[in-house]
């Protein structure tokens, strides 16, 4: 194996590593330690590769964001809500939740303290409320009403997560037809 090729697997090691480790123990208890031996790597490659911990959880969490709108394939069903609607609750109906899912709000919660997590938060925030946006204004003349629409279904998807995070006997499917009326309902 070339020595690019050790390079780049010790990297995605430890960013895969970190996004295990911030799910399991949470921003604050995520050190580059616990990341390292995780991905069975020296302690050094940690500032070798990102040049600080910070770093490495800005691209765990920037890694998972970007994991999770592929599942999601926002550009394949941005013309269709309901597909849309479909792919988010079948993520947060998944059990246990999805790894990526828990680092996505611990970078949240983490982006109160940190202009940088607040930053790549929001953009992902934007890109998907811009997506169902869209969507919803398939044959349908422009209103701001569907950006507003959008910002209240991912508000409270966003929610519905979060609650599935915290009690995981909640069935998400109860809010099934809600929230497909809401993405469906026409706009005046």
């Amino acid at each position: 194996m070339s020595a690019n090729k050790k390079g780049d697997d010790a990297r995605v090691r430890l960013v895969q590593a970190a996004i295990a480790t911030i799910a399991d123990r949470g921003w604050p208890g995520a050190t580059t330690r616990a990341i390292a031996e995780a991905a069975d790597a020296n302690l050094a490659l940690v500032n070798y590769y990102f040049g600080s911990k910070q770093t490495l959880l800005l691209t765990a969490l920037e890694t998972s964001m970007r994991e999770l709108a592929d599942a999601f394939n926002l550009d394949g069903l941005a013309h269709d809500p309901a597909r849309v609607l479909e792919a988010c609750l079948r993520l947060v109906e998944q059990q246990p939740p999805d790894a990526r899912l828990r680092v996505l709000f611990e970078g949240t919660m983490q982006a109160r303290h940190d202009e940088s997590i607040r930053r790549v938060t929001a953009n992902m925030l934007a890109g998907y409320r811009t997506s169902l946006a869209s969507a919803l204004a398939q044959g349908h003349p422009p209103s701001p009403r569907h950006r507003g629409r959008a910002a209240a279904l991912v508000a409270i998807l966003d929610g519905l997560l979060l609650h599935k995070l915290v009690d995981p006997e909640l069935d998400p499917a109860l809010a099934r037809e809600s929230l497909q009326c809401l993405a469906s309902r026409e706009l005046d």
